[in-house]
């Protein structure tokens, strides 16, 4: 697999909106890595602003909440009886809800991986177009220094 390139640009004047580079260099597919410090709004005006973009947006976190949540479900007189026990408890008892969540589960699990593979170590993480790695929640931002490094290395 190739080596991604980290795009990580901390000066907040160096990626401001005033040096954006042209829209020529728009991305054809984003991975959007989220987790429990991005709200609904941070996603929705991600989605917006990429437009048409191939946006995939995962939640590397939700397995573990749904994990913890289910957990918190068993009583803990149950627990304390033993593994048996809080089987048996879970197929009476939580088997429907975990077939609902099971989707949930099973694309944060997806997201997990795909992070992996491009070496995401932290979130809010974008990856764009298979090759570059952006730390930060802004979508305008992200875009902006994803435009000035193609535009970078196209020119020379």
């Amino acid at each position: 697999m190739k080596k991604l390139l980290p795009l990580i640009f901390l000066s907040v004047g160096f990626v401001g909106a005033a040096s954006a580079a042209p829209q020529d260099h728009w991305p054809e597919k984003v991975y959007y890595f989220v987790g429990p410090g991005e709200t609904d709004e941070t996603i929705e005006e991600a989605t917006s602003y990429l437009g048409e973009v191939e946006l995939r947006v995962f939640d590397v976190t939700k397995v573990r909440q749904i994990t913890e949540a289910l957990q918190s479900l068993v009583p803990m007189d149950v627990v304390r009886k033993g593994e048996e026990e809080m089987v048996d408890y879970i197929k009476k008892n939580l088997t429907q809800r975990m077939a609902d969540l099971t989707p949930i589960v099973a694309y944060s699990k997806m997201g997990q991986s795909i992070a992996q593979a491009y070496g995401v170590t932290h979130v809010p993480a974008y990856v764009f177009d298979d090759k570059y790695v952006y730390y930060g929640d802004s979508p305008r931002d992200a875009v902006g220094v994803y435009q000035r490094h193609v535009d970078l290395i196209t020119t020379e």
